[in-house]
């Protein structure tokens, strides 16, 4: 039952390879001159598709004739009519001379063609386009065709055959870089005649990529492996400017081996050192970011420091910059409101505190290394002075979020 299944799916492929119509449409035509349908398309009278007209035909071989003289790739036929015989010749449309680039199916696909006499036909305004195949092309359908052929006998015998694409990556100059680069040039209909045509399906072109073993031409397999901290962004080179009791940061898109997700801004004031805030910059698609800070007291020194996300984690700190906002007269210090709080994405505003809660336990407990606050000597010491550290870092440092798309 199986084998019975797959000889009519091979049957089918050959069918459809061929095109719609019979084998007698696409190839009953002089040895010297061989076409192939390529489809139904509508035409419009003031903007025709295919603007050489050469007069009726009777049938598309005497049109296909025509287009070989005036070097044309591509013939159309159209305003045909009949019912189960053509009774009104069909008028025969080339592409100009030597051009490869034909938009034939510029004013889009139609289903107003018509099947007579084994042949395919456009009625008013559509054309039935055919195109003017080369000797390689020639060949290269006579193969796939006997492959087909060899197939379907061996299935109808009982046999089994084999996958039917014979795409090769180590047969391709250059190779590919990735394994999605080797699967689309595989699935490609502009490449894959030469390998099997719709026999190289995707699950055919996944399979035979992911069995390359050659790391000249599937360069893939010889990616190098990363440390985690060449999967992080690099740190970034702040800078700064003042305006009034504002800031406006200024850093260029870091390096990074993955989409970077956001930038975190984190505002010390050294008076305060047990509180901080962070606030989001969303804008990952600059290369150039800006981002002002605001709600900030004036004549006030901050301590600012920005990091770059990616799935892979947080980025290196950046430069530490310290700026003092001037002086606002008047009524004092007027800042807006944050642009977008994001005051109903909880969820992810308790996670970025988490987040940036680990980086600062870290940033502090080297500090304390450093410093020689921490016995290093005693495992029992270190687990110890960590759970106090925590609860330090827990109790001690409030932490704000604003998210800001300024």
């Amino acid at each position: 039952m199986i084998s019975i299944l797959l000889f009519i799916l091979l049957l089918i492929a050959l069918y459809v390879f061929i095109g719609v119509g019979t084998l007698k449409q696409h190839f009953n035509n002089p040895e010297s001159t061989k076409y192939q349908y390529s489809g139904c398309y509508n035409d419009k009278s003031n903007d025709l598709a295919l603007p050489v007209y050469k007069g009726e035909v009777e049938t598309p071989a005497e049109c296909a004739l025509k287009a070989i003289e005036n070097n044309s790739t591509f013939f159309g036929l159209q305003n045909a009519s009949g019912n189960n015989k053509l009774t009104k010749n069909p008028m025969c449309f080339l592409s100009e001379s030597g051009n490869l680039s034909v938009e034939y199916d510029k004013h889009g696909e139609s289903d107003k063609c018509v099947t007579l006499n084994t042949n395919t036909y456009g009625t008013q305004n559509v054309n039935a386009v055919y195109k003017i195949l080369n000797s390689e092309e020639i060949e290269i359908q006579e193969n796939l065709k006997k492959k087909l052929s060899t197939n379907a006998a061996i299935i109808a015998s009982g046999g089994t055959t084999n996958e039917g694409c014979s795409f090769n990556p180590k047969a391709i100059s250059g190779g590919f870089g990735t394994r999605l680069a080797c699967k689309d040039y595989c699935r490609n209909n502009d490449n894959n005649k030469l390998f099997g045509g719709a026999l190289c399906s995707e699950s055919h072109c996944e399979n035979i990529c992911n069995k390359c073993e050659d790391n000249l031409f599937c360069r893939w397999l010889s990616e190098p492996i990363l440390t985690e901290n060449e999967k992080i962004p690099k740190p970034i080179v702040l800078e700064y400017k003042i305006q009034d009791s504002e800031v406006l940061l200024l850093w260029e898109k870091p390096n990074s081996i993955d989409a970077i997700s956001h930038y975190s801004v984190v505002i010390t004031d050294p008076n305060n050192p047990d509180k901080f805030e962070v606030e989001i910059q969303p804008n990952v698609k600059d290369d150039f970011v800006e981002h002002n800070i605001l709600n900030l007291n004036p004549m006030n020194i901050y301590h600012v420091e920005v990091y770059s996300r990616n799935k892979y984690g947080y980025s290196g700190t950046s430069n530490k910059v310290e700026v003092q906002t001037r002086y606002v007269s008047g009524n004092g210090y007027n800042s807006p409101v944050p642009y977008n709080t994001y005051e109903d994405n909880q969820e992810e505003m308790q996670k970025m505190i988490i987040e940036i809660r680990e980086i600062i336990k870290k940033k502090i407990y080297e500090k304390n290394i450093r410093d020689g606050n921490v016995d290093i000597s005693d495992p029992l010491d270190i687990l110890v002075q960590d759970k106090v550290r925590d609860e330090n870092v827990k109790d001690k440092h409030s932490l704000d979020v604003f998210f800001n798309e300024k």
